[in-house]
């Protein structure tokens, strides 16, 4: 277990472009450029390339979706260049490598949190069960705030799990729109799309995938006879569809017949609803590092072009899915066009 502080040049929340990096010690930088669209949603590609000025280093990119490129919030390049001294709220110029030498492995899982912070033993665990050998956790604020209870739990975390302050905006400050912008209101989010471009970047050249789920899903596998390595072996990009799911029970369980999601919580019964949120929406997903060009929060956005076979493509999974706890915050949650119309306990194999 390690303690990161990355040095990021943030310098303007969207939808101006934002800078983050660098990654290991040949200072290279990560642009993100949103992309613009009209009053109708259509991407506005010269408004768009207006923004982004002539580049020679731009990374070549593949959108999923050739035809309708409306799950395309970015468009990205990568700059050897770029000097990151002065450009960072830091004390000295000193530009560090993103992580440690020895973090390398088979499959990482990445994650923002902060004030779901006590999720994480369970989480960690959960996703240590499945097979993940890698733990990115970013906080979403000063990590000397949580101090205590990284420490207090410090034997739950296994030892490569990464600690990284993530001390940025987690809105957007034109969250609500912006005269002018072309920016679409979905574009609110500002902390996470740098963090997960940040993990997917700092990643490459040490672990084979990524994924990316937060403190309040869990990824399920349907088929108790397969596992994680099966799923993943024909090295595409999967993308999971999602569930929601609650804890119900105050009181231990006492039934022979728990699932080990129940043996998680305590021996509480868990529910999930009996239909799948509806592709797009509330998505997760598994990526292969060096074949994704952009992270986004629910698919990879981008993957590159290549005249090389091996280059993974993306599937839908129908083989696990996220279960999506709506109820750890205590708060009744906005299920949106799409609320769940009956929950089922949860099926031990």
């Amino acid at each position: 277990m390690q303690f990161i502080y990355p040095k990021i040049a943030v310098k303007e929340a969207f939808p101006q472009k934002v800078v983050i990096g660098p990654f290991e010690s040949n200072n290279r930088a990560v642009t993100l450029h949103p992309v613009y669209r009209d009053e109708t949603g259509l991407h506005n590609k010269r408004e768009t390339l207006s923004r982004i000025g002539e580049s020679s280093s731009s990374v070549l990119i593949d959108l999923i979706d050739r035809d309708q490129d409306k799950y395309i919030n970015f468009i990205i390049e990568v700059n050897s260049n770029v000097s990151f001294q002065g450009a960072c709220n830091s004390g000295n110029n000193q530009v560090e490598s993103a992580l440690p030498k020895l973090f390398r492995g088979t499959r990482c899982v990445a994650t923002l949190f902060k004030n779901d912070y006590k999720l994480l033993p369970k989480w960690v665990a959960w996703y240590s069960r499945l097979g993940f050998d890698g733990f990115m956790l970013y906080y979403n604020g000063k990590i000397s705030d949580i101090a205590n209870f990284i420490d207090s739990n410090k034997n739950k975390f296994p030892a490569n799990t990464l600690f990284i302050q993530w001390d940025v905006d987690y809105w957007s400050k034109y969250r609500d729109g912006h005269a002018g912008s072309l920016l679409p209101v979905h574009l609110k989010h500002h902390a996470q799309p740098l963090m997960l471009n940040h993990a997917l970047y700092s990643l490459k050249g040490r672990f084979t995938e990524a994924a990316f789920f937060d403190l309040d899903e869990y990824l399920l596998i349907t088929d108790k006879n397969k596992s994680l390595d099966h799923i993943m072996a024909d090295n595409c990009a999967k993308i999971f569809l999602s569930k929601w799911a609650e804890i119900r029970a105050t009181n231990p369980c006492v039934s022979s017949s728990l699932h080990p999601l129940e043996f998680l919580f305590e021996r509480c019964e868990v529910y999930v609803s009996e239909e799948c949120v509806p592709f797009p929406s509330r998505t997760k997903y598994i990526c292969q590092v060096e074949g994704t060009a952009l992270a986004g929060i629910h698919r990879p956005e981008a993957i590159y072009k290549s005249n090389v076979e091996s280059i993974p493509t993306i599937h839908i999974s129908n083989e696990a899915v996220v279960v999506h706890f709506h109820n750890f915050t205590g708060q009744i949650r906005d299920f949106g066009s799409n609320p769940p119309s009956k929950f089922l306990r949860i099926q031990n194999g």
